[in-house]
């Protein structure tokens, strides 16, 4: 028999292993049969037993099942017991690891095991000091202690913590070979790979587990929180994200366990912080989890959102959840963009999900937290600061992270949406520079990421629709938007964005709605909703004069000129809308929106998406309404068409689950969605 030994399990007990076997394999000259007898025979000589178990595990390590999986497991149980009624309680370490293999690899074939037995193993593993040195990187030990309460209680973390240093090491080395392959992929296609790849067997392995045993994802979390080294809290991460984003039938189970638990996590943070200062003792180690209890808590949103009411309930585990990050944000140096970035995403979810009419405690609660406010200036003052330039140029490094910035200003944005609704007290405003944040637009769009332009037109739209004087954020302007003083009255009427910041806005959005970026076009129709409706409150012949510009026409030729599938996109769906409600004469029955009806027939309204569908029902209102059809045979398509799109969703049964992650910012139905659905 060629014996092949496992370097990689029992290289620290090499020579020990070497000389059991030699010494003992000859005295192994029996039929296979007459092994499970051997390992049971309380007079037979232990180091010839011991021979056997090691016998036993390399062939297991090598796929060679010598004997049945019930026969194994019984006999090594036995043989453990046997060892330790004679009083030799502590076994040489290689014969321990070999036997918790055995037993863990042939444990699904064999009865669990019974008080007795399981005290017996307990007692085996308890006369080794280091748990480290019995472990084998194989999920049937996973499975195995977690089994059993009393082994998942004393070596349930350690478990845990040794896979996922093991695949620590596993990435690293990964990380190594692959550079090379990675600086021939361009960037487009390594974030495509990242989306369509499937979890590696290491995070598969540990999904199952945590569907098996749902207590496994609160021991990973402790170990995070207790503060476990960088990589494996990382990886901690990973694991979670995987399962929670999964659409797993068990996520929402799990979202419900683990709000709690990050709740514990952040009091627990926060009590340090209060207690030792940020930064000192046993604070130092709460603060570097921080991050992760942050992320997860926005993963527990995006994966299963809370019920519609539940932040109205102070003593509801979301509200408290929702008051201690924005303690803690306040709390939080500027610097520490890894912690502030997450609690601005999680805080402007929670605003998100939760309808106008159930959320005034929540915006309270933010709104009287001066420190929040705070931060939410330092970091839009130094973006604006660092703009104001004339030559476009990109964000420069002192500016913070893109998507801080971002979420800075969903998170304003909502703030000034709820604060509007419930006429909420506002203890103190941020200032934002309304000429910057138009001149970025206008001048700096094609050097300002993506996502960065849909942050601004959402602040901008929140602004314009409270006719652009919320006490959440004090606007400064300047001559370049309202011209010298005294005002020219349309400069005034329209203050402080001025007639010239108007045109700018006008024309920024009709390039921007020429793009192909999709949360471009949704967050720019939106915007120009809001700012014709401003215009229309504040000099209606200014919004008339808007919708008749020559832009307006050659926007509509360009998107007419796109083919069949851009006609029934919502967003020009509801650029018609628009343009046909604010009395534009660039809009035609024919061939405009003749063309589109046509289109609508030939495809089919059930080949139509939900947001597609919403949109064309408002313009068929719209032009019900207010376009004059030339015939009854017009009228009688428009209506058929409108009658078999059916009556539109109410508020109380549109999903809030419609979430869109962008890297670490979440983006929301409520805010994305073409203006005129959710009304």
């Amino acid at each position: 028999m060629v014996i092949c030994v496992d370097l990689v399990s029992i290289s620290s007990d090499f020579e020990e292993v070497e000389t059991l076997l030699q010494c003992n394999l000859s005295s192994l000259c029996c039929h296979l049969s007459d092994w499970p007898s051997l390992l049971c025979e309380y007079q037979e000589p232990r180091a010839v037993q011991y021979c056997l178990v090691m016998m036993l595990f390399l062939a297991l390590k090598q796929g060679d099942r010598l004997l049945p999986d019930q026969a194994v497991f019984s006999s090594v149980v036995v043989l453990l017991q046997s060892v330790q009624e004679q009083g030799d309680c502590v076994l040489p370490r290689s014969v321990l690891r070999s036997a918790l293999y055995l037993l863990a690899v042939t444990q699904d074939r064999s009865p669990s095991l019974n008080g007795a037995h399981l005290k017996t193993v307990s007692k085996a593993l308890l006369s080794c000091q280091s748990f480290a040195s019995l472990y084998s990187h194989h999920p049937a030990l996973l499975h195995f202690i977690w089994r059993y309460p009393e082994l998942a209680q004393n070596y349930g973390a350690l478990v845990l913590e040794l896979w996922l240093a093991k695949k620590s090491q596993t990435a690293a080395r990964q990380d190594t070979a692959g550079v090379q392959q990675s600086n021939v992929n361009t960037g487009s296609q390594t974030h495509q790979q990242e989306q369509n790849q499937e979890p590696d067997w290491e995070t598969s392995e540990l999904l199952a587990l945590m569907e098996k045993y749902p207590n496994v994802m609160l021991t990973l979390l402790d170990m995070v929180v207790v503060g476990g080294e960088a990589p494996v809290a990382e990886h901690v991460l990973h694991v979670l994200k995987v399962l929670l984003l999964g659409q797993r039938e068990f996520a929402t189970d799990l979202c419900t366990s683990l709000r709690p638990a990050l709740l514990q996590a952040l009091q627990w943070i926060s009590v340090d912080n209060v207690a030792n200062g940020p930064g000192q003792g046993h604070a130092a180690a709460a603060a570097s989890s921080l991050p992760v209890v942050l992320k997860l808590l926005c993963l527990t949103q995006a994966s299963d959102p809370p019920s519609s009411s539940i932040y109205s309930n102070m003593e509801g585990v979301c509200f408290k959840l929702l008051y201690h990050v924005s303690s803690l944000a306040g709390m939080l140096k500027p610097t520490n963009t890894e912690s502030l970035l997450p609690a601005f995403n999680f805080l402007q979810c929670c605003l998100s999900l939760s309808p106008a009419h159930s959320s005034d405690r929540a915006v309270s609660v933010l709104l009287s937290n001066g420190a929040l406010m705070d931060q939410l200036q330092t970091v839009v003052s130094s973006s604006s600061s660092s703009s104001s330039s004339s030559a476009p140029s990109p964000l420069p490094p002192s500016c913070p992270p893109l998507a801080l910035l971002c979420c800075s200003h969903l998170l304003l944005s909502s703030l000034i949406t709820l604060q509007r609704v419930h006429s909420t007290q506002v203890h103190k405003s941020v200032i934002w520079s309304l000429d910057t944040a138009v001149h970025r637009l206008f001048c700096q769009k094609r050097n300002t990421d993506n996502l960065l332009l849909v942050s601004y037109l959402r602040m901008l739209q929140a602004l314009l629709d409270a006719d652009l004087a919320s006490p959440v954020v004090c606007l400064s302007t300047g001559p370049g938007l309202v011209g010298p003083r005294p005002l020219e009255p349309d400069d005034g009427a329209l203050y402080p964005l001025g007639s010239t910041g108007a045109q700018c806005l006008l024309i920024t959005l009709s390039g921007l709605l020429m793009q192909k970026h999709e949360l471009l076009l949704r967050a720019s129709v939106n915007c120009l909703s809001s700012l014709l409706g401003f215009l229309k409150r504040k000099n209606p012949d200014l919004a008339k004069q808007a919708v008749c510009q020559p832009w307006s026409q050659f926007l509509l030729y360009c998107n007419f000129s796109s083919g069949e599938k851009c006609l029934l996109h919502p967003a020009l769906l509801r650029l018609l809308t628009l343009l046909l409600q604010y009395g534009s004469t660039a809009v035609l029955w024919e061939p405009d929106l003749l063309r589109v009806i046509d289109t609508v027939e030939r495809s089919g309204i059930k080949e139509l998406n939900h947001e597609a569908a919403q949109a064309l029902r408002l313009l068929l209102a719209q032009i019900q309404s207010s376009v004059p059809l030339p015939t009854e045979d017009h009228k009688l398509r428009v209506r058929k068409m409108a009658e078999s799109l059916g009556p539109q969703a109410s508020a109380e049964n549109r999903s809030v689950s419609n979430i869109l992650n962008v890297g670490d910012v979440s983006l929301f139905a409520q805010q994305m969605t073409m203006r005129g659905f959710f009304c």
